[in-house]
């Protein structure tokens, strides 16, 4: 079946009400953003490098479909250049507030709907490490950030974070004392603790 017929239109109709679908959830995600926050709402917010590149493919896919075949040359000189621009602008986005990687978890004794989370940010210039508390089952877990350690100074470094009990956390610097945090019932941090 030659592109750009209905079966091509379908297609690009569908990968554009992806791309629409990816920026309303990032849009929905970075208004929800906050302390408690639904995790599966806050995703494309998240991880905004993958989603540019999800949003710049649909289009792309798009144009192509919906095209053709003598037609598609003529698109190309004009997607190729703003994908490119676009995603070079994803990319230094990305590496300026870094998209968080989880580098650690652990479940709470005895409450297996509770996790603490540790994302490692390396942005341009330091290392910067954030540990959340997350509750509830999927899709409805919430996240709570409990501390934030930036490395500019050795002191100021990751060294761990655990469960002592229950509800109650245990933060670790690379240097000096730990600091204790308690988390309600819901799963909000009495406290949040900040290194550097």
């Amino acid at each position: 079946m030659p592109s750009g017929g209905r079966y091509g239109r379908r297609l690009a109709g569908a990968l554009v009400g992806a791309a629409v679908l990816a920026v309303v959830w990032t849009a929905l995600g970075a208004w929800a953003d906050g302390p408690g926050a639904l995790v599966l709402l806050t995703l494309a917010y998240h991880h905004l490098t993958l989603t540019g590149w999800l949003v710049v493919g649909a289009l792309s896919g798009a144009v192509f479909a919906g095209r053709r075949r003598g037609e598609r040359a003529a698109a190309a000189f004009v997607v190729i250049p703003l994908a490119a621009g676009w995603l070079m602008v994803g990319g230094l986005a990305g590496a300026l507030t870094g998209d968080g990687a989880e580098v650690a978890s652990s479940t709470a004794p005895g409450r297996p709907d509770r996790r603490l989370v540790v994302h490692s940010d390396f942005g341009l210039l330091d290392p910067h490490w954030t540990v959340y508390v997350e509750q509830g089952t999927w899709p409805a877990v919430r996240r709570w950030p409990v501390a934030s350690f930036n490395g500019d100074a050795a002191d100021n470094g990751f060294a761990g974070a655990s469960w002592e009990g229950p509800s109650r956390i245990r933060l670790d610097p690379a240097e000096g004392p730990p600091a204790h945090v308690t988390v309600a019932p819901s799963g909000r941090p009495a406290s949040y603790a900040t290194f550097g």
